[in-house]
């Protein structure tokens, strides 16, 4: 695990590293007056090559990190409908469009909800109300999101688990790591979910036969993790289900790290028995 994490580390490393003698070239005195338009397009011509393909059996699929740099100011003389507008006809995907379990664990909201919140304070900002508006405004956008989240088909294993996203990001403790991510999204090592990906040829659990292991069986059933399921259980003082899985781990900062201590021990399981299968 410890290799493999190193591996992945020199690769992140290896690519940055290389986007940053990119980007001195883009931004020298013969380019600098490139547009914001020609920007956009290098990111998407990037990304598109970057996810190309596919990353496991030797495959050519690279990781693909987008840094934002936010200039204060940088667009006051546009309206955010507008810029929206612009980046649609360029064929940019705008997360409104799918809304998914990232924004959730995120706890960001999507970007055409961020978008409408800024144009309503804009509003504002010309009533000189602007310190007035900002929390009533933000209140608006969780309402809008949530009431999204809860009638959107995607994302529904991470809607079981987390239904009121108020409740998840105003919590006051825990950060999601890699493998927590793993557990609240069904997107891991489960082989439901490679199965889907064309990453594996059976989505059977292989002691629980004819089983499918997703992310549910993972967590609540598979005898293989046992042992540190009865952990959390004695933690909870008596067994877990779907529905008050997160509502544990927003009680208290050690439920947190309980189960965040499950989702690295048995995810990283998972993960060498995936490996195993390829040899």
């Amino acid at each position: 695990m410890y290799s493999h994490c190193a591996n992945d580390s020199h690769r992140v490393q290896t690519c940055l590293l290389n986007l940053h003698s990119k980007l001195r070239g883009y931004f020298n005195s013969t380019l600098i007056m490139r547009s914001t338009i020609d920007a956009i397009q290098k990111v998407l011509s990037t990304a598109k090559a970057a996810i190309s393909g596919k990353r496991y059996h030797k495959g050519t699929k690279k990781y693909c990190v987008i840094v934002t740099l936010d200039v204060k100011n940088a667009f006051n003389s546009a309206r955010w409908n507008h810029i929206l507008s612009a980046l649609e006809k360029m064929g940019v995907p705008l997360e409104g469009k799918f809304l998914c379990a990232v924004h959730v664990l995120a706890g960001t909201p999507p970007l055409v909800l961020l978008v409408d919140e800024r144009s309503r304070l804009y509003e504002h900002s010309r009533e000189d109300a602007w310190s007035d508006a900002t929390s009533e405004e933000r209140a608006k956008t969780l309402e809008k999101w949530q009431t999204q989240w809860s009638t959107t088909t995607k994302g529904r294993w991470t809607h079981r688990l987390i239904p009121s996203i108020a409740a998840w990001i105003e919590r006051r403790h825990g950060e999601v790591n890699y493998h927590l991510t793993q557990l609240l999204s069904g997107h891991g090592c489960f082989r439901s979910y490679l199965c889907r990906t064309k990453n594996d040829t059976s989505s059977s659990c292989p002691t629980c036969q004819p089983a499918v292991e997703d992310v549910e069986h993972f967590i609540f059933h598979c005898p293989r993790f046992t042992v540190e399921r009865e952990e959390l259980y004695r933690l909870a003082n008596g067994p877990l289900e779907t529905e008050t899985f997160v509502g544990f781990m927003l009680e208290n900062e050690r439920n947190w790290e309980a189960t965040a201590s499950f989702a690295s021990s048995v995810m990283a399981r998972l993960r060498s028995e995936e490996r195993a299968r390829r040899r």
